[in-house]
């Protein structure tokens, strides 16, 4: 089984309370991004189901061990939406499971049940999972995946131990990528800070075409930022981000780090890879417009989040204006 070094501490932690008899039945590991909790979670399932398990690890021999190996454990259920497309995981898949969970065990002499993206939960989801929690069988343990706990009805998460799953160090992570191929270190560091701190969102960022396209933007914003001609990007947008927020998300660490060249704050910089073109928006514009045009951008980006049927390419064009009026009025300050 593939392990991620990072998860070692919160995997011993956990398991040394069920251990000891003190375990939650009802979990919820909470990640802003990817760390790595769906593996744990993982893990402590075949700990839990196993029959013959080793201090802290499971045996990898044992009839359950060899089922969860498999996926195809009866005792334990994955709950996640019905297709890809959709973000909402409905009340008939709480109603289907509750029958199951007051029966016996097939094989292991407990179950398991994992709702991943728990936030995707529906109101009514939410509330039939809530009746579970008060009248609970005996022997079934919940783990819920998160990545915004605010999401989740408070009463549910009030019958939860919540453990929160912090990305590592960025040493660590770094020694990580470099165990997986990864080169560069200036560009591993860029992708870890551009992926929340995540190793695994960076590796797959490092990988990805977007990785490319975020090049592409910043050979594109060299030529861009001199002239003050921010529309001209449009064209480039249209082509490769058409219903993608990373473009503005994007633009907003390249003024957060124009910023903080402003105040000296070299070592925090998020694009070190572009520190050229950095230092060139920091010359060229002034704090005060910096400041004023990112909190622009986060606006803009929460309306392009949030608002169903946004024309998205009015949005950009109207901010990309904004961009170069309010640099022209902030020019004398």
């Amino acid at each position: 089984m593939r392990w991620y070094p990072w998860l070692t501490i919160v995997y011993s932690q956990i398991v040394e309370s069920y251990r000891t008899n003190t375990g939650h039945h009802f979990l919820v590991l909470h990640s802003k991004q990817d760390n790595g909790e769906n593996l744990l979670i993982y893990a402590l399932s075949r700990w839990l189901m196993c029959s013959k398990p080793i201090g802290i690890k499971s045996c990898s021999q044992c009839c359950n061990c060899r089922l969860m190996k498999s996926f195809s454990h009866p005792d334990y259920y994955l709950l996640t939406p019905d297709n890809d497309d959709a973000k909402s995981i409905g009340v008939e898949k709480i109603r289907s499971l509750v029958e199951k969970l007051y029966q016996y065990a097939y094989i292991a002499k407990l179950k398991i049940v994992y709702i991943e993206n728990s936030e995707w939960l529906t109101q009514d989801a939410s509330n039939a999972l809530l009746k579970i929690f008060e009248e609970p069988p005996e022997e079934v343990y919940f783990f819920l995946g998160c990545k915004n706990s605010k999401r989740l009805l408070p009463t549910l998460l009030s019958r939860c131990l919540c453990w929160e799953i912090h990305p590592p160090k960025e040493e660590i992570s770094l020694q990580w990528l470099f165990q997986q191929g990864v080169v560069n270190n200036t560009q591993a560091l860029t992708a870890l800070r551009l992926s929340d701190s995540s190793p695994l969102a960076a590796y797959h960022f490092l990988n990805s075409e977007y990785w490319k396209l975020r090049l592409k933007l910043c050979f594109e914003l060299l030529k861009t930022v001199g002239k003050n001609d921010f529309l001209s990007i449009l064209p480039f947008f249209e082509r490769y981000f058409n219903e993608d927020e990373r473009f503005i998300f994007w633009l907003c660490t390249f003024f957060i780090d124009a910023m903080k060249c402003h105040m000296g704050l070299y070592d925090f910089l998020v694009n070190i890879d572009q520190t050229n073109l950095v230092r060139i928006i920091s010359v060229q514009y002034s704090l005060l417009a910096l400041n004023h045009q990112l909190q622009q951008c986060l606006i803009c980006l929460y309306y392009w989040k949030n608002i169903t049927n946004v024309d998205k390419k009015s949005l950009l064009m109207y901010q990309l204006l904004n961009i170069e009026g309010n640099v022209m009025n902030f020019s004398c300050y």
